[in-house]
């Protein structure tokens, strides 16, 4: 399988590793660190979030990373929502 552009073949392994674990059993978060990357996966019942980090990054900034891009996705969906109900669009 060809590597994507911008990823290595590192990460695409890591990536693989990490969607296997988090789809094949009961584990609902992972926290995955190393010299290369923070790695962090967080499936829900509506989607699988993968965050990716420098090597060098606080736990403490991760959260407050992933907390500030789930708040601005929700507020993108309400303007969505909002502009899908109002103007017919489908998305």
């Amino acid at each position: 399988m060809t590597v994507p552009s911008g990823f290595d073949s590192d990460t695409l392994a890591r990536y693989r590793a990490l969607f296997s674990m988090i789809t094949s059993g009961e584990v609902k978060l992972l926290y995955r660190s190393n010299v290369e990357s923070v790695n962090v996966v967080w499936k829900t019942k509506n989607f699988i979030l993968f965050a990716a980090f420098g090597p060098l990054v606080r736990r403490k900034i991760v959260i407050q990373s992933i907390t500030k891009l789930l708040t601005w996705l929700r507020k993108g969906l309400k303007i969505l929502t909002t502009w899908r109900l109002h103007d017919g669009a489908v998305f």
